[in-house]
């Protein structure tokens, strides 16, 4: 049944039938925006306050110590500072966190951050950028800041943007437990076409997966070795048309389109 599902999933990459066409989320009116980009969290937060975006808490406080995603990078350091704001954070790559705020106007913006806080040698997250929190309830796929992959989501769709691939949407993604044991996953919609990307929980762990293609009656079928616990047949890919795999780091990127798998490759190469 998986084996299907995938089938399906990945032979209609660049199907928009199944994708989201929400308008750029900027609501009419809401509390002001200060320039809070790349100044560590807490002048940013300051800012933020005095310009009346109120922090939403996103944790019981009898469960945050064991949340899944703060337990990472920053996530715990973050929230015993009081920053209840704090939705998930990266163990991984720049140690992206993701942040909640809600206006009087009822806006929801979303802030993100990069870097480890060490302050004893003076090393200091900063945000990378801030947007609105759209209302999702008509595509109920969409991304939220409380999925445990949103805070690397954000991260790569930064990425994306530097190689002037517009993302769209991001959804979650049915590569989710693709791989045993790997459950953050992530589907973007961009201009170019569709990119999938599975996001490995050791820093280099996605770069130890490699792929085997061969064709069976006119199909694609690919098989993996180095991924943690291998569960064949259940993380095989039986498609259509030819799907391209870029490794990066914790980035398993997936996407059916060459031109956005050559562009990738090119842009890792030369950051």
């Amino acid at each position: 049944m998986k084996q299907t599902l995938l089938a399906v999933l990945l032979c209609g990459f660049v199907s928009s039938s199944a994708l989201a066409e929400d308008k750029p989320c900027r609501p009419h009116k809401h509390a002001r925006l200060p320039a809070i980009t790349e100044l560590t969290y807490p002048k940013a937060r300051k800012r933020l306050l005095s310009a009346g975006w109120q922090p939403i808490q996103t944790k019981s406080f009898n469960e945050a110590d064991t949340d899944p995603h703060i337990s990472g990078g920053n996530g715990l350091l973050f929230w015993r500072r009081g920053y209840v704001e704090v939705e998930s954070c990266s163990g991984t790559g720049v140690a992206a966190c993701v942040f909640l705020f809600k206006d009087a106007y009822g806006n929801h913006l979303s802030v993100t951050t990069a870097g480890e806080e060490l302050p004893k040698e003076k090393a200091y997250a900063r945000v990378t950028g801030f947007r609105f929190v759209c209302d999702s309830k008509k595509d109920s796929s969409l991304l939220r800041p409380s999925d445990a992959a949103y805070a690397e989501a954000m991260e790569f769709a930064r990425f994306l943007k530097g190689q002037r691939l517009r993302v769209e949407s991001v959804h979650r993604s049915k590569l989710e437990s693709f791989f045993q044991g790997i459950n953050k996953a992530a589907f973007f919609k961009t201009r170019t076409g569709v990119i999938e990307v599975i996001f490995f929980p050791d820093a280099n762990g996605a770069e130890q997966v490699q792929n085997t293609e061969r064709r069976d009656n006119g199909r694609y079928i690919y098989t993996f070795q180095g991924q943690p616990h291998p569960s064949p047949p259940g993380d095989t890919i039986d498609s259509a048309r030819p799907i391209y795999f870029v490794r990066h780091g914790s980035w398993f990127i997936v996407t059916s389109v060459q031109e956005i798998a050559n562009a990738l490759k090119s842009g890792l190469a030369h950051p």
